[in-house]
């Protein structure tokens, strides 16, 4: 398979009974690409562009359909790898657990899908807190620290839509530099 050219494929079927129960496929790219199924295989493959570093240009391959629909289905995993990858603070699970064992995947999941969910749930909340819709200044009972950055005194304003207490009065404006920033 190595010495043949870009985008030849071969296809090996598991048949029980004269069914065929999963399909493996071995597609040459830029490297060998293997990738089992049970529910697709090679059929109909599609032609795509890809450049050849020889011809310096791009050329037309095929490409199996195995391979087209794995590629349309992958985001999910690609992206934990990459946040896998990406973070510092995997290194102590990885040196724990270990890199490529099953145990070691259980936390690496947890963390990145946590992360993941706090980042979405930031964004939202930053957006929330700029839209500059009704946004308005409650006077509380009780006084809480300020959420603004670097502002560490207490304040009895709280915003009526972000329910974060913010300095409101003659000497701080809090309140707008939060909203506004």
């Amino acid at each position: 398979m190595l010495k043949k050219p870009r985008g030849t494929y071969d296809e090996c079927l598991t048949v029980v009974d004269g069914v065929p129960i999963t399909t493996t496929v071995s597609w040459k790219d830029n490297k060998i690409v293997n990738v089992t199924s049970t529910f697709i295989g090679a059929l109909e493959p599609t032609k795509v562009r890809r450049y050849d570093k020889k011809q310096k240009k791009n050329v037309d391959v095929e490409r199996p359909k195995i391979i087209e629909v794995y590629n349309k289905h992958m985001g999910g995993v690609d992206l934990m790898d990459s946040l896998i990858g990406r973070r510092e603070f995997m290194a102590n699970v990885q040196k724990n657990y270990g890199q490529h064992n099953a145990i070691g995947q259980i936390p690496r999941t947890f963390i990145c899908n946590s992360y993941a969910k706090w980042n979405r749930q930031t964004r939202k909340r930053q957006a929330l807190r700029r839209d500059c819709l009704e946004h308005w200044p409650n006077y509380e009972q009780q006084r809480r620290v300020c959420k603004m950055p670097k502002c560490k005194f207490q304040s009895f304003t709280k915003c009526s839509k972000c329910c974060v207490y913010l300095c409101y009065n003659n000497d701080r404006n809090c309140f707008v530099d939060f909203h506004c920033s």
